[in-house]
């Protein structure tokens, strides 16, 4: 809510401000809202009422991060197992680009 605006009533893509453009376009981004759909939902009704939206659309969007966080983080197995799981993923990878970097530095 602490988020910079200017003191005008502009929530148009077009005619907004730096700060209030950034808004829009989190919202945008967050909800997969389309311009015309998020210029008449903030139509005259200023910037608190924008800002508001944007912070509860962020929340919504963190809240199923911070709940998958929260469970993985009290059970140090599972990360241990997410580690191990990534690492062996990846390790096939990795070998494959080091031959590529040995063979086209001629030491490989």
């Amino acid at each position: 809510m602490s988020a910079v605006t200017d003191s005008g009533q502009e929530t148009r893509f077009d005619h907004a401000g730096a700060g209030v453009l950034n808004l829009l376009t989190v919202y945008q981004a967050i909800t997969g809202k389309d311009t015309e759909t998020i210029e008449a939902e903030f139509a005259g009704g200023g910037y608190g009422n924008l800002k508001k939206a944007v912070a509860e659309a962020v929340l919504a969007a963190v809240e199923p991060v911070q709940a998958r966080y929260n469970e993985i983080v009290g059970d140090p197995a599972t990360i241990e197992q997410i580690l191990k799981d990534g690492a062996d993923r990846v390790r096939p990878i990795a070998a494959a680009t080091l031959d590529r970097v040995k063979k086209a530095m001629g030491i490989g």
